[in-house]
């Protein structure tokens, strides 16, 4: 039912947004994902992320994810899409490890509300920024969750390699790792011309070609959350 729920808000999503120009797509985005929350488009769940990102939803990963970090001594995460922030402070207070984080996100809509919010937390920071473009600080583990898949292949590639290559011991993404192919989206992407959209990338395959990943969490719907090596891991 919550699958279905979902993809319904993803056609009215693909209804309602501001075509792509040529030669400004960042912008675009930005424009389209602050409607997103400005809006409510994806219902209020998840601190307006979508029922796909409320802790209810995500509490067994919230709980693996905090083992992980314990484990590894991760002291230092960004989030590279951080949206909402309805289940982080749970996660990070599972964990028995002091953490700092700093959420980034496209829309200044969320980062707005997330300052806001969480005011009061001495160790969480935001900051807007573009998943594609954005240099943060060296970090023991770098998360985009749940981004990938609302983008184009080309964005979504630049973030896969930049996620590979920015300096964190580890990195995150979340994917569907039992899609049989990934599809070609530039007629699509051409045809539409939508800042926004859903696909089931799968990460393991080309254009993406990752690797077996160190640890992978059950996400939701068919996703897993794959933490693997990143530019600065040692053994």
């Amino acid at each position: 039912m919550a699958n279905a729920i979902l993809k319904r808000l993803v056609r009215k999503s693909l209804t309602t947004l501001q075509p792509l120009k040529a030669g400004d797509a960042n912008e675009s985005y930005s424009h389209s994902f602050n409607r997103i929350y400005d809006n409510e488009m994806w219902t209020s769940a998840g601190g307006g992320s979508g029922p796909g990102s409320e802790l209810s939803a995500v509490l067994p990963m919230c709980v693996k994810l905090a083992r992980f970090i314990d484990r590894e001594k991760i002291r230092s995460i960004v989030d590279l899409s951080c949206g909402g922030m309805a289940w982080w402070p749970t996660a990070l207070a599972f964990a028995q490890t002091d953490v700092r984080f700093h959420g980034v996100d496209i829309s200044s809509t969320a980062i707005n509300r997330n300052k806001a919010a969480l005011r009061s937390f001495d160790n969480i920071s935001f900051e807007v920024g573009d998943a594609t473009s954005f240099a943060p600080d060296a970090c023991d583990l770098l998360v985009c969750r749940e981004t990938i898949n609302h983008l184009r292949r080309d964005d979504a590639q630049l973030i896969v390699q930049r996620m590979q290559n920015l300096p964190s011991r580890y990195f995150a993404l979340s994917h569907f790792a039992h899609a049989p192919e990934n599809p070609d989206d530039t007629k699509r992407a051409r045809k539409t011309g939508s800042a926004f959209r859903y696909t089931d990338w799968n990460l393991s395959l080309p254009p993406f070609n990752l690797p077996d990943p160190l640890v992978e969490i059950e996400d939701l719907h068919g996703r897993v959350f794959a933490i693997y090596q990143g530019a600065t891991y040692t053994s």
